[in-house]
Protein backbone atom coordinates (compact mmCIF):
# COMPACT_ATOMS: atom_id res chain seq x y z
CA UNK A 1 0.00 0.00 0.00
CA UNK A 2 2.81 2.43 0.78
CA UNK A 3 4.61 1.71 -2.48
CA UNK A 4 1.53 2.73 -4.45
CA UNK A 5 1.16 5.94 -2.44
CA UNK A 6 4.81 6.79 -3.03
CA UNK A 7 4.55 6.23 -6.78
CA UNK A 8 1.29 8.21 -6.91
CA UNK A 9 2.83 11.07 -4.96
CA UNK A 10 5.97 11.19 -7.11
CA UNK A 11 3.99 11.15 -10.34
CA UNK A 12 1.65 13.87 -9.12
CA UNK A 13 4.52 16.04 -7.87
CA UNK A 14 6.17 15.90 -11.31
CA UNK A 15 3.01 17.01 -13.17
CA UNK A 16 3.90 20.75 -13.22
CA UNK A 17 7.36 19.96 -14.60
CA UNK A 18 6.00 17.60 -17.24
CA UNK A 19 3.43 20.15 -18.42
CA UNK A 20 6.15 22.79 -18.58
CA UNK A 21 8.31 20.48 -20.71
CA UNK A 22 5.34 19.74 -22.97
CA UNK A 23 4.84 23.45 -23.58
CA UNK A 24 1.49 23.92 -21.87
CA UNK A 25 0.76 26.92 -19.68
CA UNK A 26 1.83 26.19 -16.14
CA UNK A 27 0.61 29.49 -14.73
CA UNK A 28 -2.83 28.27 -13.83
CA UNK A 29 -3.74 27.30 -10.29
CA UNK A 30 -4.88 23.78 -11.09
CA UNK A 31 -1.44 22.53 -12.17
CA UNK A 32 0.27 23.79 -9.04
CA UNK A 33 -2.55 22.48 -6.85
CA UNK A 34 -2.00 19.02 -8.33
CA UNK A 35 1.70 19.23 -7.40
CA UNK A 36 0.90 20.29 -3.85
CA UNK A 37 -1.60 17.43 -3.52
CA UNK A 38 1.18 15.02 -4.47
CA UNK A 39 3.20 16.23 -1.52
CA UNK A 40 0.33 15.29 0.80
CA UNK A 41 0.22 11.79 -0.71
CA UNK A 42 3.96 11.47 -0.08
CA UNK A 43 3.47 12.63 3.52
CA UNK A 44 0.76 10.01 3.94
CA UNK A 45 3.10 7.28 2.67
CA UNK A 46 5.91 8.53 4.94
CA UNK A 47 3.61 8.39 7.97
CA UNK A 48 2.59 4.84 7.04
CA UNK A 49 6.18 3.72 6.69
CA UNK A 50 7.06 5.52 9.93
CA UNK A 51 4.66 3.36 11.90
CA UNK A 52 6.78 0.30 11.16
CA UNK A 53 9.97 2.07 12.27
CA UNK A 54 8.79 3.93 15.39
CA UNK A 55 6.41 1.91 17.54
CA UNK A 56 5.25 4.88 19.65
CA UNK A 57 4.12 6.57 16.45
CA UNK A 58 1.66 3.75 15.76
CA UNK A 59 -1.07 5.04 18.08
CA UNK A 60 -2.09 8.16 16.20
CA UNK A 61 -0.42 7.53 12.82
CA UNK A 62 -3.45 6.02 11.05
CA UNK A 63 -5.47 9.14 11.80
CA UNK A 64 -2.68 11.39 10.52
CA UNK A 65 -2.33 9.21 7.45
CA UNK A 66 -6.03 9.49 6.65
CA UNK A 67 -6.01 13.25 7.21
CA UNK A 68 -3.02 13.73 4.92
CA UNK A 69 -4.47 11.50 2.18
CA UNK A 70 -7.82 13.29 2.57
CA UNK A 71 -6.18 16.69 2.07
CA UNK A 72 -4.46 15.30 -1.04
CA UNK A 73 -7.76 14.00 -2.43
CA UNK A 74 -9.52 17.30 -1.70
CA UNK A 75 -6.68 19.15 -3.45
CA UNK A 76 -7.05 16.92 -6.51
CA UNK A 77 -10.81 17.54 -6.58
CA UNK A 78 -10.32 21.32 -6.40
CA UNK A 79 -7.66 21.11 -9.11
CA UNK A 80 -10.09 19.25 -11.36
CA UNK A 81 -12.77 21.89 -10.71
CA UNK A 82 -10.33 24.76 -11.40
CA UNK A 83 -9.20 23.01 -14.59
CA UNK A 84 -12.80 22.54 -15.68
CA UNK A 85 -13.52 26.25 -15.20
CA UNK A 86 -10.35 27.11 -17.11
CA UNK A 87 -11.47 24.97 -20.06
CA UNK A 88 -15.02 26.33 -20.00
CA UNK A 89 -13.73 29.91 -19.83
CA UNK A 90 -11.44 29.22 -22.80
CA UNK A 91 -14.29 27.77 -24.85
CA UNK A 92 -16.85 30.48 -24.03
CA UNK A 93 -14.47 33.43 -24.33
CA UNK A 94 -12.09 32.88 -27.24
Amino acid sequence: MYYELMILGLVIVTVPYITKLAGYSVGDKSTYLVGISGIFFLVSAAIGVGTTVVTAFGDFAPALMQISAGIGIIGMIFAAIFGMFHVIRGVLVP
